[in-house]
Formats: structure tokens, sequence, C-alpha cells
């Protein structure tokens, strides 16, 4: 009678559910709020019914071995933990990386010790930008390449970074909020993620600033824009300051957006206070990237008319 009391604790229901979700992985926090307790958990266990994957995880027998259940056994034999590093460079199909121990990153104040994954900490583990592929929690693709750049030779970070650009896995500006982070701060790797930035920035030096005007020239250039004046001054209360074109009959000021690794920061600041004070002449300022102007020139063309036809 007590082993038939046992067998019927818990909610085989909900664990096949979680389960289905998770390769065919749970925890033991799952298997409790199903309603499983020790005992019941220990008889599945030796009935082999239930299989341990790691301290407090489990999967169903019947679940196939795969890369992904131990992922996902890795994530969940910690309270927090997303895929990072190699993992996370699997799950998002860079070339060159292939199934292997399964990495994890944690939390600065987490343990780093692990018998099933390689652990990562990070003091920045609660902001990290992160996606799901495969139903795991990873981190973002930008995010990877500089996980891989504290481990991997130069070399390879930059076929990984022209890769991943090329294949439209990231662009370059996803790495702005990385920078941003850890400005002041030694980080592995990020040197050499600063310096293909600066060579695949749509302003880098040996492209030239004028590439993005012409790009720009080229919009404005459409018989539905009404003629625009370059590099317009205006007076203003703080500083005078030139645009890169105005376009008098819709009150609208047109800039295109560079990428200058040394001078954004500060830039940035100026021209949002600069945007401020149009903005409350009633002028509207509008920024297209250079990846906009050069890639999605249609979408920005009808952005800015649309803009225009409203305010005529």
């Amino acid at each position: 009678m007590l082993i038939r009391h046992v067998e019927e604790v818990g909610d085989k229901g909900q664990i096949a559910e979680w389960a289905r979700r998770q390769h065919g992985a749970f925890s033991g926090v799952q298997a409790l709020q199903a309603g499983f307790r020790d005992k019941a958990v220990q008889y599945r266990l030796r009935s082999g019914e239930w299989i341990a994957l790691a301290s407090g995880v489990y999967s169903l027998a019947s679940a196939p071995p795969t890369w992904e259940r131990q992922m996902v056994a890795a994530i969940l034999s910690r309270p927090r933990a997303i895929a990072s590093g190699t993992s996370a460079a699997y799950l998002h199909d860079f070339q060159g990386f292939g199934p292997g121990r399964p990495a994890i990153m944690v939390p600065w104040s987490a343990s780093g010790r692990s018998t099933i994954a390689t652990v990562t900490r990070s003091v920045w583990f609660a902001t990290l930008p992160r996606v799901t592929i495969k139903g795991i929690e990873t981190m973002s693709a930008a995010e990877t390449v500089l996980s891989l750049a504290a481990e991997l030779p130069a070399w390879r970070i930059v076929r990984i970074f022209e890769d991943g650009l090329a294949a439209g896995r990231f662009v370059v500006e996803d790495f702005d909020e990385i920078f941003e982070r850890v400005e002041g701060g030694r980080v592995r790797g990020i040197r050499i993620i600063r310096k293909l930035a600066a060579v695949h920035s749509a302003d880098a030096p040996e492209k030239g600033a004028s590439y993005l005007e012409r790009l720009l020239e080229m919009l404005l250039a459409e018989p539905v824009v009404p003629r625009a004046v370059r590099e317009f001054p205006f007076r203003l209360r703080s500083r005078d300051a030139r645009v890169d074109a105005y376009i008098p009959d819709w009150e609208i000021v047109v800039e295109a957006d560079g990428r200058n690794e040394h001078t954004r920061r500060k830039a940035w600041e100026t021209d949002r206070e600069r945007d401020n004070e149009l903005a409350a002449r009633g002028i509207l300022v509008m920024r297209f990237t250079y990846r906009k102007l050069k890639y999605e020139r249609d979408m920005c063309l009808r952005n800015l008319v649309e803009a225009g036809r409203h305010r005529s």
C-alpha cells in the first residue's frame, strides 16, 4: 500500500508538460510544484521512470539524450542561468561551433562550479540582453561575441565578427550598449571588439563622412521631397549650430547619424539638447542611420514624406 501511495503522488501531466517544453528535462523545484515530494522523486528514480541529470535536475527516461537536454539541465541546475560562450555560439549558428560541454553564465554572486557545465560569472548578468532559441534562454548574438573574445584568439574573433555581420546575426550598432556598459572598466576581449566595430562602423575613417552624406543627398533628391538646404545654420540659446539638412516647407530637420567612436557620447548629449530646442520652436528633427539610408531608403523616404504631409 505504501508503494502504491508513493506512485500516485504528484501530477504526472504537469511534469510531462514541463519536460515537453524543456527537451525532456525538469528541475526538482518543478517536481515539488507538481506535488512530488522527496520519497516520490526517489521512487521514480529507482524505478527508472526518471533519471538524474544533475543535482536537483531530472529527465523522463523516455526523453532522447540530446545536447539540448543537457543544456537545459545545466541551466536548471542553477537558480538563474543562461547559455553563454560556445553554447550560445552554437545556438546562434555561428560558423565553426558545434554541440559540446554546456556553457552557462550566472550572476557574479553565484558559484562558478558545476559538474555538467562550464560556468562564467558576470556582474552585469541582470541587465544582459537575451533571446530564446530552441526553447533555451541565451545571451544575444553581440554578447556572445564578447564572451568568446575573452577566451578565443583574435584571428577567430575577427572571423566570427565578420561572418556574423555578413549573415545578419547582428549589426555594429548592437555593440553600442556593450561599450556603454563597460566604459571605464577592464573587460577581457573588449579591445578587439572595439577595433572591429570601429573598422566596420558607418563612418569609419577609411569610408569617410562623404559616403554617408551622399546617401542623405540621394534621399533628399527624391522628387516628392521639397527643396532642402544643406548645412543649414540655426541660432540657439545654448550655441549656434548647423544641421545636415533643413526642409523649410515642412519645417523638418533631417540628420544622417554617423557612429564616430571617439565623439559620439559627447555629441549625443549635445545633439539631443539641440533637438529639444528645435522641437520647442515647432521644428521636427528626423534622424536616419547609415544602415537605414543604405538598405532601407524606401522606408526612410516614406516616413519623411508622411511626416511632411502632416506638417504641411
